[in-house]
């Protein structure tokens, strides 16, 4: 699913982790947390567990307003 259209399931409270870099996260979480990728690119991913999902987005994705 891509990412627009994944958003626009998205109900309730959701959890976003910005990180450096979203492949080592990801590795990291599947390792560690036995998490299930649902989606994945250079950008943003979709984490899984347990029925709970959250995401993963690279830092360089965000503009912040000062």
């Amino acid at each position: 699913m891509e990412p627009a259209a994944y958003a626009r399931t998205l109900r309730g409270f959701n959890v976003n982790l910005v990180v450096r870099a979203v492949a080592p996260s990801v590795a990291f979480q599947q390792e560690v947390l036995d998490a299930e990728v649902v989606y994945s690119d250079a950008d943003l991913a979709v984490l899984r567990h347990d029925g709970h999902d959250w995401m993963v987005h690279a830092a360089h994705t965000y503009v912040r307003d000062r």
